[in-house]
């Protein structure tokens, strides 16, 4: 999704609400936009492949928020992965998650008016040094740790191009509702690729080995991880 360039009211902030995504094999609500605040509001997300992501564009120091509120979000639905052993016409064996990390950068990809093998969450510049990612009293609801395919299934993941920076995310007063012990996040290791002159040099670029995650005031309700507590 993209603000509208037509409206000026939209050029430095702009809000997405009420969408609804089921069961899709990307990103059911993705923004890559040039503005100093994206807010996503309100939407219903259901046993999704990808996760729910806010981008920014906005040069090198300049403040940006990327901000989600009263989401809903559930990691398992009736509808099977695979009906019928493959016979119901699909069959989808995959690691799902359902909230990707925010990124903010320095330039990035415009909306695919053509065809494009990038996905649009994939970065080709600097990261942005001061932008905030804020998540206040969305709903996390019914995440196994792994699918019926006996594949990952987590509430976090990160964004596979982010490889400078991935800025602190900040979770106050969400609900997490019967969340299984390792299907709360997965974070992954710096991507050996990004060994090379292009990217880092003769080491891996390590954003994925400085990640934050910030909880404040938030709660799990029935199940929940063996070490967790009711509230964090």
């Amino acid at each position: 999704m993209m603000p509208m360039k037509s409206d000026p009211g939209q050029s430095d902030c702009w809000e997405m609400s009420h969408f609804y995504g089921y069961k899709l094999n990307l990103n059911p609500v993705i923004s890559y936009s040039s503005v100093n605040k994206v807010k996503m509001t309100h939407m219903t997300l259901i046993d999704n492949k990808e996760g729910f992501v806010s981008m920014i564009k906005v040069g090198d120091y300049g403040a940006s928020l990327m901000e989600y509120e009263k989401n809903k979000i559930y990691g398992a639905s009736p509808i099977p992965d695979c009906p019928q052993n493959g016979r119901g016409g699909y069959c989808h064996k995959f690691h799902k998650y359902a909230l990707m990390s925010s990124s903010a950068t320095y330039g990035g990809n415009g909306l695919h008016v053509m065809p494009s093998m990038a996905p649009i969450y994939s970065i080709g510049t600097i990261a942005q040094w001061n932008p905030r990612a804020l998540y206040k009293n969305n709903e996390f609801i019914n995440f196994k740790s792994v699918t019926e395919m006996g594949m990952r299934n987590t509430i976090f993941d990160l964004n596979p191009f982010a490889s400078d920076y991935i800025p602190m995310h900040e979770f106050i007063e969400n609900k997490f509702i019967n969340v299984e012990t390792d299907a709360l996040g997965y974070i992954k290791d710096p991507n050996p690729a990004w060994q090379s002159i292009l990217k880092c040099g003769e080491f891996p670029c390590t954003a994925p080995n400085q990640v934050l995650f910030d909880f404040k005031k938030n709660s799990f309700k029935g199940i929940r991880p063996d070490w967790a507590k009711s509230s964090f």
